[in-house]
């Protein structure tokens, strides 16, 4: 049933705002990447474990790369305001 007060129409979407690099979950993947390559070159044992477990975590690394880049929608910046084009 059609409320006579309600608009028959969604209003209009957001604009497209950038967001911070901060505040991304990709950028938040990848920073933890690469912390696990700076553990395994400064610890040893941590080397052999990343060494021995490289198929399991590339396949991890891959898979939520592309999770996170399916639930991505807003574009990152990583200086300022800046806007694409």
């Amino acid at each position: 049933m059609n409320d006579p007060a309600l608009p028959d129409t969604l209003p209009p979407p957001a604009p497209d705002v950038p967001k911070s690099i901060f505040k991304s979950k990709t950028a938040l993947a990848g920073a933890l990447v690469a912390i696990a390559g700076a553990l395994g070159t400064q610890f040893p044992d941590a080397d052999q474990w990343i060494a021995a477990n490289a198929n399991v975590i590339l396949l991890v690394v891959g898979l939520a790369s592309i999770a996170l880049r399916k639930i991505t929608k807003d574009k990152v910046v990583v200086f300022g305001n800046e806007r694409g084009p």
